[in-house]
């Protein structure tokens, strides 16, 4: 089997209507932990948002997730965007500091992302949550999240779990039967499926 892909967290695809919708939202950042470009986001305290907490296992007694969006852009404290600063760091908040986030809110946009284990036909039209791939996987230098989505093939109706799986990554949409005896380890398109701009009642036709 060929290695999976490592993270990097949710790359922008399409949307359900045509083309991604690139339209954002800026919000304060409370930052517990480094936040990265295509980090997923949930509200908290303030009206601010955080980075998706990495947790394996999630279930029904841990309440829905529900994120905001993803982050398309990172800014400093005084609004300033955040860029390369080479050799120290890519466009990554740190932990702890102050800053704000340009978030992709559209619910009905598509995103690529890694998976933490291979994945098959058989996950299109599951749902996921966040794979834990450890801040091992992160890497500020080049600002790398390390975020990507558990695989829980089977599951497709669990109201807890944030993201549904549509297919396979764009680099694999033309080898679906044939590549690597049938795996996909190039990650998958999802959508999410919860979001506070678009409660899950409405989207039960996704």
């Amino acid at each position: 089997m060929t290695a999976l892909r490592q993270p990097f967290g949710f790359k922008p695809m399409r949307s359900l209507t045509g083309s991604f919708n690139p339209a954002t939202r800026r919000f304060a950042i409370n930052a517990p932990n480094e936040t990265y470009i295509g980090d997923p986001v949930v509200l908290v305290t303030g009206q601010n948002v955080q980075r998706m907490h990495l947790k394996v296992g999630v279930t029904a007694g841990d309440g829905a997730i529900t994120p905001v969006g993803i982050v398309a852009g990172l800014l400093d404290a005084n609004q300033k965007p955040l860029v390369f600063t080479q050799p120290l760091r890519g466009p990554v908040l740190l932990a702890s500091a102050a800053g704000f986030a340009d978030v992709y809110i559209d619910p009905n946009n598509t995103y690529w992302v890694a998976t933490n284990i291979s994945a098959s036909a058989g996950c299109i039209g599951t749902v996921v949550g966040i794979s834990a791939f450890g801040s091992s996987h992160a890497n500020v230098a080049v600002g790398r999240s390390p975020i990507g989505v558990e695989i829980t093939t089977g599951v497709t109706a669990v109201g807890y779990l944030p993201f549904k799986v549509l297919g396979p990554s764009p680099t694999q949409r033309d080898a679906i039967l044939t590549y690597d005896a049938g795996d996909w380890v190039d990650g998958v398109e999802v959508v999410m499926l919860l979001n506070v701009m678009n409660p899950v009642s409405a989207r039960t036709g996704v």
